[in-house]
Order: C-alpha cells, then sequence, then structure tokens
C-alpha cells in the first residue's frame, strides 16, 4: 500500500511494530492487544472511561495514586477492571471494585475520544531504554511502541505521515514532558503487531 499521494521513492520502511496498548480507563493499566482498529479517536476503546465522583468531580491517578494498580480492558465494547490476583470484575461490580481502591463512591463516565493531548502516543523502544528513558515502556503509557534503527527518530518526524498497517497517522507534535510523538489519524485502519512503520512525505 503507497501512502495516498506520494511516490514508492518518498516512502521509507523506517522500524517494526513492538507493541499495541491501550488504556480503556484513564489512569488504570493499559491493555495489550496483538492488534486494534484505529479511528479518527485513536485505538478503538483508549482513554474510553473515567472515573468521577457522586458531585461530578474527576478522579485521576493525581488525586488516586492508588488507580495505577487497576487493571482495565475493553471486552466487546465493555469495561472489565480487576486489581491483584482476582478475576475481572465486568461492568455490574467495576463500581464497587473501583470504590473500594478509591475509598469513596464513584461514577463511570463514558467519554469516547476523551484524549487530551492527541488520538495516539507513540514511542521507540531504544527512546525508552536510552538516557533519560523509563523504567518500561509502559511507564510512557504510549500506545505504540515501534523498534527503530535510529533510538528516538520519532522526534524528528513532525509533519509527516506514518504508515502502520492499514492505518495512517501524522505526527503532529512532540510531548512536553514524555517521550515519543503525538498523532493524529489521517486514515483509520487496523494495525498489528509486527506491521512494518513506513514513514511518507509531509502532510
Amino acid at each position: 500500500m503507497v501512502l495516498p499521494g506520494a511516490a514508492d521513492d518518498h516512502v521509507e520502511t523506517v522500524g517494526t511494530v513492538l507493541s499495541l496498548t491501550r488504556f480503556p480507563l484513564k489512569s488504570a493499566q493499559g491493555e495489550a492487544l496483538d492488534e486494534v482498529h484505529v479511528g479518527p479517536d485513536g485505538l478503538q476503546d483508549d482513554r474510553r472511561w473515567a472515573l468521577r465522583t457522586g458531585s461530578g468531580t474527576p478522579v485521576t491517578a493525581k488525586e488516586a495514586p492508588q488507580l495505577r494498580s487497576v487493571r482495565a480492558r475493553s471486552l466487546r465494547g465493555s469495561l472489565e477492571v480487576s486489581v491483584g490476583h482476582e478475576q475481572p470484575a465486568g461492568w455490574t461490580d467495576a463500581l464497587h471494585v473501583l470504590a473500594e481502591v478509591v475509598g469513596d463512591e464513584v461514577e463511570l463516565e463514558d467519554t469516547p475520544g476523551g484524549h487530551q493531548m492527541a488520538p495516539v502516543h507513540l514511542v521507540s523502544q531504544g527512546a525508552v531504554d536510552g538516557p533519560g528513558g523509563c523504567d518500561g515502556a509502559e511507564h510512557t503509557r504510549a500506545n505504540v511502541v515501534l523498534a527503530l534503527a535510529e533510538p528516538g527518530a520519532e522526534r524528528s518526524w513532525l509533519g509527516r505521515r506514518l504508515l502502520l498497517g492499514s492505518a495512517e497517522l501524522a505526527v503532529s507534535r512532540t510531548p512536553q514532558h514524555c517521550l515519543g510523538v503525538y498523532c493524529t489519524v489521517v486514515t483509520a485502519g487496523t494495525v498489528r503487531v509486527g506491521d512494518t512503520a513506513r514513514l511518507g512525505p509531509p502532510t
């Protein structure tokens, strides 16, 4: 597949997709995926749900750091959560589990496309492992981790188009306090672990 409007010699292979992660519940742990649909709002069901108190005040890891211990996943469009070695709790019991973790009554808010920065956060494994990196890619809370020949090269891709699987992204900005880059979605598609990452001309 060739990027729309780009000649073959303007598209270069730069790496491969190492991992895909979505974060169904904001501030909770992510869900590793083998493949995922990427639409205008990013990975399907990524950052879809948020916690609020009964009075409507948002609850994040800033207010409740213990949320980082919660594992969350989206199963057929519904949220499941678990803590420790417990079995995942479905939608009916999720509020009870989350209330125990937070120590207060909470409500779940369905917020499709609820990204504060950009639909997709992408980082190279080399940037994570290098000086100034994080203690594992999961700490970046990035959606896509790439294997690149040049660690951190993604920071030089601003304004370029990136083809992953059948999805086309536009590299839009660099995070101020985080590794990698933020991307918008130009063309929806499916991305799989092992897919080739190809870099195209400016958008």
